[in-house]
């Protein structure tokens, strides 16, 4: 139950962030793909302090990104 929870937090985090309102998918889906890669080479190969770095990376370039929207939306 706590899994199916967090994926549903995720998956709401995906709206907020615009992916599923993406105009090209395609390079939405190549980024993310790269950017889940290393998610799961950290989680197959890495110490625990990696594993959250790459978590912690993740969320963080996302947040940034974000920010980088709204900037451009008020620069215009």
């Amino acid at each position: 139950m706590r899994l199916k929870k967090a994926w549903e937090d995720l998956n709401y985090g995906n709206i907020v962030m615009g992916y599923n309102m993406a105009v090209d998918s395609d390079q939405v889906i190549k980024r993310q793909y790269l950017i889940h890669e290393k998610l799961l080479s950290a989680c197959k190969t890495g110490t625990t302090a990696q594993v959250e770095q790459a978590i912690a990376d993740h969320y963080l370039g996302g947040v940034e990104k974000l920010i980088q929207k709204v900037d451009k939306k008020h620069e215009k």
